[in-house]
C-alpha cells in the first residue's frame, strides 16, 4: 500500500511539473531533461513509470477522460426519469450539482494548458470524441424521431456547441461565469429560443418518445448534461 502510495505520489509531481512546463512551451518541444529537473527527480525513475513524454500525456488525457466518463454515469444514474413535453425544463429535473459544466469547472487550469496553444491537437481532439460519444448516449436515451442525417446534424451541433462554449470558458476567468451561472443561462436560452434555434420545437414534436432519464434529453435542446 505504501509503495502504491508512493508511486501514485511520483506522478502526481511528474504530471504537476509536466503540465507547468507546458505553460511556456510547446509540448513538442519540451524536453525529458528539463521535466525531470523541474520535478526533481533522476531519468530512471521518469522511465520506471513512463515510457516517453508520448505516454505521459496520454495518460493525463485518459485519466481526464475516465472522469469525464465515469462523472456522466453517475449523473445519469441519478437523474430522475420524465416524459418530454412542452413544458419540459432541465432545472426541474436536474439539480445545479450535476450540470455538465460541474465536472470541468475545477480542471479549468488543466484543461486550459492541454488544450491551449501549448498543447497538441490531438488532446482536443480526443476531448471532443468523448463529448460526442456521451452526447451519443443522450440521443439514443432520449430515443427521438430522428433519421440517420438528423441524428448526425443534431449530434455535430451538440458537439461543436459544448466544445465552443468549453474554449470560451477556458479563454476568460471562471470568476465571471461559474459552471451554475453556466447552467442557468443554458436552460434559460433553451426555453427562450435563443441557443435552439427550432430545436426546442423538436421536442415538443417528440413528446410522446420512450421515458428516458432527464440528462438524456438535454442534448436535444442545447445540452447542458449529456
Amino acid at each position: 500500500m505504501v509503495y502504491q502510495e508512493k508511486n501514485q505520489q511520483t506522478e502526481a509531481n511528474i504530471e504537476k511539473s509536466f503540465l507547468e512546463l507546458m505553460k511556456g512551451r510547446s509540448f513538442e518541444k519540451i524536453t525529458i531533461e528539463q521535466l525531470t529537473d523541474l520535478a526533481d527527480i533522476n531519468r530512471s525513475t521518469f522511465y520506471r513509470h513512463y515510457a516517453d513524454k508520448y505516454e505521459l500525456i496520454e495518460k493525463i488525457e485518459d485519466r481526464l477522460l475516465t472522469e469525464l466518463r465515469s462523472y456522466y454515469q453517475t449523473a445519469l444514474q441519478s437523474a430522475e426519469l420524465v416524459r418530454l413535453d412542452k413544458d419540459f425544463q432541465a432545472e426541474d429535473y436536474i439539480h445545479g450539482e450535476q450540470n455538465f459544466f460541474k465536472f470541468f469547472e475545477p480542471r479549468l487550469a488543466e484543461l486550459a494548458v492541454l488544450l491551449g496553444e501549448k498543447g497538441r491537437p490531438a488532446s482536443l481532439r480526443k476531448l471532443q470524441a468523448a463529448v460526442r460519444e456521451l452526447f451519443d448516449q443522450s440521443i439514443s436515451l432520449a430515443s427521438p424521431h430522428l433519421s440517420e442525417l438528423q441524428r448526425e446534424l443534431l449530434l455535430n451541433h451538440q458537439t461543436a456547441s459544448f466544445m465552443g462554449t468549453l474554449t470560451y470558458w477556458l479563454e476568460h476567468p471562471p470568476v465571471w461565469f461559474s459552471s451554475n451561472e453556466r447552467f442557468s443561462f443554458q436552460g434559460d436560452q433553451c426555453r427562450s429560443g435563443g441557443l435552439c434555434q427550432g430545436l426546442y420545437g423538436g421536442v415538443r414534436e417528440i413528446k410522446t418518445a420512450p421515458i428516458g432519464p432527464a440528462s438524456a434529453v438535454l442534448p436535444i435542446c442545447q445540452a447542458v448534461l449529456p
